[in-house]
């Protein structure tokens, strides 16, 4: 009698040429076949719509033996440890059967038919050759990891920790054995009898337990803006007897609240030491964060097996956090006109206030320095519409307070006011020009150098 993945194979084979037109006829022999049981069996029919209908049947054929096959996960793999990471017996049952369509080896062809509509082919593996070629598996990867999980224990002996090239000797164990734990998977490993795969996932675990991630300094205080160049140092360190420092490991950044521009992936130097760089801080909330974390990424391209990029993923590394206490920019305005101070200075503080600017009055509390600097004097009369005219030039540059560098300086010439009379006009044209002032200078100055 055909086994149940057999019987599967004629529903499928049914439902594949039931839509060909006519009467498909089926080889007796797919139904009245005597299966060895030294042998797991798969007869197959594919359609031959495509030129690769004989790969597919041997793919089709594959897939099915490896369903066959009785997989036995070992109990004690479900440990504290892998229930931890969120792994259940089922995943890894599913990871072998998966994996073991690409290492299933000496599948033969017994026998083959084909007609136009389609093709039949009965496949069949030996069980004793698959057990022993399991074994030999077992044993190449037992040697493997072995080798790699003495190698990893080596580099925590060394005055730094390579944190890329010694997290590769775990994964890469994992990687040779999480494919085989239906399989004995015990060696003596420094004069103990341990479990490989539970030595190489403890080890692992352990590694992000005791990565440990420290900022210096650990808060900043800063004000909203562009180009602030601010730094914070983010030491690395494998936790141990003694610490040791972590050497290219990965960390990324982001705003945790908040919101501005920073480096968002750093890598620690031979020292252990990453360098977070904020280059703006766009929202105006006092308190604000920045969290570094380790980034899995570069972690998960080491490997190509889907449970352990699972073990990975569930990882539980430390991260810290950057509090940030912003305020907004702080001006002193120096202004004049015609060489006095004048109520007037008062609109231009109205206009930055709009901006998110705070203007002070020691120019010791101030981040910038504005200067505005008026000249005005009267014009003539037009007669013909029995007006008088005054003129002004106003001067602006933006200082840097800390180093006095000028970050903008320009002039705007010739700003007119007119007024019935000319005592009006001379007294019109200071604050029609810091309208001009403000509407032309200070919103551009403000976006430009101040805040981004």
């Amino acid at each position: 009698m055909l086994n149940k993945y057999l019987f599967g194979a004629l529903i499928i084979l049914t439902a594949l040429l039931a839509g060909c037109g006519g009467n498909v006829k089926v080889p007796v022999w797919v139904s009245d076949t005597q299966l060895d049981d030294a042998y797991y069996h798969a007869i197959v029919t594919v359609p031959k719509y495509d030129s690769r209908y004989k790969d597919q049947a041997f793919e089709k054929a594959v897939q099915n033996i490896s369903m066959q096959i009785n997989v036995n996960v070992d109990a004690s793999v479900s440990t504290k440890e892998t229930e931890a990471f969120g792994i259940s017996k089922s995943d890894f049952e599913s990871n072998i059967k998966t994996s073991s369509r690409t290492r299933l080896k000496n599948v033969e062809l017994l026998r083959a038919e084909e007609n136009k509509h389609g093709y039949w082919a009965h496949y069949r593996l030996n069980k004793h050759q698959y057990t022993l070629q399991r074994l030999q598996q077992a044993e190449l990867g037992k040697r493997l990891a072995l080798d790699l999980i003495q190698k990893y224990d080596q580099s925590l002996k060394e005055q730094s920790f390579e944190f890329m090239k010694s997290s590769l000797y775990l994964i890469k164990a994992l990687d040779e054995l999480s494919d085989l734990l239906d399989v004995d998977l015990n060696a003596q490993l420094y004069g103990y009898e341990v479990n490989l795969y539970t030595e190489a996932l403890h080890r692992l675990s352990t590694l992000a337990a005791k990565t440990k991630l420290s900022l210096e300094p650990n808060q900043i205080a800063t004000i909203m803006g562009s180009r602030l160049n601010l730094k914070s140092d983010v030491k690395c360190l494998y936790e141990g007897k003694p610490n040791l420092d972590l050497v290219g490991l990965r960390l990324k950044a982001a705003f945790s609240k908040g919101s501005g521009s920073l480096l968002t992936n750093i890598d620690s130097n031979p020292l252990g030491v990453a360098q977070l760089e904020i280059q703006s801080i766009k929202s105006a909330d006092k308190n604000q964060s920045i969290t570094i974390e380790v980034d899995k990424k570069p972690l998960l391209e080491q490997s190509d097996n889907p449970l352990v990029k699972k073990m990975i993923s569930s990882l539980n590394f430390s991260s810290v956090s950057l509090p940030l206490a912003v305020r907004c920019p702080r001006v002193w305005v120096d202004y004049s006109h015609n060489g006095s101070s004048s109520e007037c200075k008062q609109l231009l503080d109205n206009r930055l206030s709009e901006l998110s600017v705070e203007v002070v009055d020691d120019k010791r509390d101030a981040d910038y320095q504005l200067i505005v600097d008026l000249k005005s004097e009267a014009g003539g009369q037009i007669t013909h519409l029995g007006i008088f005219s005054a003129f002004c030039d106003a001067t602006i540059s933006l200082r840097n307070a800390q180093t006095q560098e000028v970050l903008s300086s320009e002039t705007i010439k010739g700003i007119k006011a007119t007024a019935p009379s000319r005592a009006k006009a001379v007294q019109a044209v200071e604050p029609e020009a810091l309208r001009v002032v403000n509407q032309e200078v200070i919103y551009r100055l403000v976006k430009s150098h101040i805040l981004p």
